[in-house]
Formats: structure tokens, sequence, C-alpha cells
């Protein structure tokens, strides 16, 4: 059964300052990254995308 789930236009790579060293992290243009947490929420990455419903 294939998601009619939207494909995001990005990803947000967070936690990144405490990932441990073999983790490979796979980022496309237009990416975010955080070493922590982002100031914006799960639900305001969502609006901002056009993702919410």
């Amino acid at each position: 059964m294939r998601s009619t789930l939207p494909v995001p236009s990005e990803h947000t790579h967070l936690m990144l300052g405490a990932k441990a060293p073999w983790v490979e992290v796979s980022v496309r243009q237009g990416d975010l990254q955080f070493d922590e947490y982002p100031e914006a929420s799960i639900a305001q990455w969502h609006e901002r995308l056009g993702l919410a419903r």
C-alpha cells in the first residue's frame, strides 16, 4: 500500500551535536541542520511547508 502523504520539499536534521561519530547524515540541498533542537516546533515546520491539515 502506498502512502498518500505529501513528500516534503526539505528535511530537518536535529540533535546532530549528540549523534554518534559513525552515523552518516545524508543532507540534501535545502535541508536544515541543527546541533540541538530548532526553535520552530514540528507543527510550525508543517505549517511553513504547507503540510498541515
